[in-house]
């Protein structure tokens, strides 16, 4: 039942961070006529028409599952690597939401903001992937 709740506040807290980013950071858009636009990728007309309530959706499972996560750690029920881990992936959570809101963006011209972050986004996923195993290493290998 622990390892079912873990697993489960911790994914809820990893994607809902997203979502808080996402809402955040908001339209990136220039001042133009959205049909003016010109788009490296054109976002959901649903994430636009309820981005409020996804803003607050996330905030409220997000602190709902930080709170569940603090109150496992206090009992010691999970260890302080699985929160390493779980920190690791929420940064990540974030670099995606950041990155649909730029990628996303209406301008005028080339989007070189997220063409830059298209292409960093396979070192960060990289590094994420990386910094998780070596967590996941050296807490096996401790006493």
């Amino acid at each position: 039942m622990i390892k079912v709740l873990v697993l489960g506040s911790s994914t809820l807290f990893i994607v809902s961070l997203g979502g808080i980013a996402f809402f955040l950071i908001g339209d990136q858009s220039t001042n133009l006529d959205p049909t003016d636009a010109d788009y490296l990728w054109r976002s959901n007309q649903v994430l636009i028409d309820n981005e409020a309530a996804i803003g607050r959706a996330s905030l409220a499972v997000g602190l709902l599952s930080a709170f569940t996560l603090a109150l496992l750690y206090s009992r010691d029920r999970i260890k302080g690597h699985t929160l390493a881990q779980v920190g690791v992936l929420s940064a990540f959570a974030v670099w995606l939401g950041a990155l649909y809101r730029v990628v996303t963006a209406g301008v005028i011209g080339a989007n070189i903001g997220g063409g830059m972050m298209l292409l960093g986004t396979p070192v960060v996923a990289i590094a994420t992937i990386a910094l998780v195993f070596i967590i996941r290493i050296r807490s096996a290998t401790k006493p």
